[in-house]
């Protein structure tokens, strides 16, 4: 049975950039519901399929696509790439807002002749569904509360077990798996990355090998939430090095990887800060398929359980950042072995910014948070600190609550925007 339609973050963002430009386009993963949330803004729809001859017919004639009542949505536009240009001369025309919506699943390969649609077109980054989309959070703590200093204390109690994260880690926020068990989804994911690399990755480019693209992504699985380097990455999918960066840019192309940048803080120590890419899956059950991982591997390891609850956080939190008009990004000092880091920092367009610690929930793990916050304390300039707005530790735990010294315990499934 399909899932009913549940309400997405991204409509707020969705609904300003109409206001605000004659096009937008709503770039994603597959099957992460840019479709279906653009039908919901759309007045006329045109899909284009891969491979459908009739492709030919709009690249020669692209004003069959470019009619009818506004906002006019082009799904999969990329599959006819002259209509970047077209949809961008017709926004200059028009001279108004809210005209297109195009959707697209593969970024378009980089054209010296293509206008970058700058002024014209505002870009929109959707992902997967965040755990409070999906209707499994309880909606107690508001994300856009961490970027106001109003020095209020949090609380949440909702019962959320580590079973029940373990659960959606492997099941994903794919809307189409919502109503799926475990193994079902699971199996659909697998054949998700088989159909990706044979047929999405294929279309993209003809030299990209498929028996190359699992490797690499269950190489990338293995190293999940860490800044593994591209060494270490190349030898494991046994791709040499200089044609690794070849496939990562490919499968970053496809919105199913990307390379989470590291933040730039003002810093007052004398040496720079040196990082490693940290590269991160759209969603977490890429990584679980891929390596045929069960909620009950997670549970009885631990370890791997933290990494992977990482991955969970990072989706949700890319999620939940749209709400604010939030870039995401992580702090790493890799000059030896046991640098400090802070998982995730959200920073907004005006230079506030909130600090993500990622732990399963126990006090040792609590206490590692903390220190990593006094390191970061140490590092910041005075002008960065008075932007900082919260401090938050994100548990796979049933409780949030505030510490006395301020900083935040929060269970990730009681986030929401």
């Amino acid at each position: 049975m399909e899932a009913k339609y549940k309400p997405r973050i991204i409509e707020g963002k969705i609904k300003d950039s109409l206001s605000a430009a004659g096009c937008i386009v709503i770039e994603g993963v597959r099957d992460c519901g840019k479709t279906t949330t653009a039908e919901k803004f759309a007045k006329t729809t045109y899909r284009l399929f891969s491979n459908d001859p009739k492709n030919e017919t709009i690249a020669v004639e692209p004003t069959l696509v470019l009619s009818g009542e506004t906002p006019i949505l082009i799904d999969e536009w990329h599959n006819v790439p002259i209509l970047w240009d077209k949809v961008r001369r017709e926004v200059d025309d028009r001279r108004t807002t809210a005209q297109f919506i195009l959707t697209g699943s593969t970024a378009p390969e980089y054209s010296a002749n293509r206008h970058s649609g700058a002024g014209r077109m505002i870009i929109v980054k959707m992902s997967p569904m965040s755990l409070c989309e999906s209707g499994i959070g309880s909606k107690e703590v508001d994300f856009k509360n961490l970027f106001k200093k109003n020095n209020e204390k949090i609380f949440g109690n909702k019962e959320f077990s580590l079973t029940d994260y373990a659960k959606y880690i492997v099941i994903g926020g794919w809307p189409s798996n919502l109503n799926l068990n475990e193994k079902d989804s699971s199996n659909r994911i697998k054949s998700y990355i088989e159909n990706l690399s044979d047929v999405d990755l294929r279309n993209v480019s003809q030299k990209i090998s498929k028996q190359r693209v699992i490797s690499l992504i269950r190489a990338i699985s293995r190293n999940i939430s860490t800044s593994s380097s591209m060494e270490n990455i190349a030898k494991e999918s046994q791709i040499s090095p200089n044609t690794l960066r070849v496939y990562l840019d490919q499968l970053m192309r496809v919105y199913l990887l990307d390379e989470l940048e590291a933040w730039s803080p003002h810093i007052r120590a004398k040496s720079r800060l040196r990082v490693k890419p940290k590269w991160a899956f759209c969603d977490p059950s890429i990584a679980t398929a891929s390596l045929g991982i069960t909620s009950n591997h997670l549970i009885n390891d631990r370890e791997a359980f933290g990494l992977f609850f990482e991955s969970l956080v990072l989706r949700d939190i890319r999620v939940l950042a749209s709400s604010v008009d939030g870039a995401v990004y992580y702090i790493s000092d890799s000059r030896n072995d046991r640098g400090n880091e802070i998982d995730i920092i959200v920073e907004m367009w005006d230079g506030r910014w909130a600090a993500f610690e990622v732990k399963l929930g126990s006090p040792s793990g609590i206490k590692d948070a903390v220190r990593n916050f006094e390191w970061l304390d140490n590092i910041i300039s005075d002008t960065k600190r008075e932007k900082l707005m919260s401090k938050n530790i994100i548990i796979a735990g049933g409780t949030s609550y505030t510490r006395e010294d301020g900083i935040n315990v929060i269970s990730l499934a009681h986030l929401f925007a």
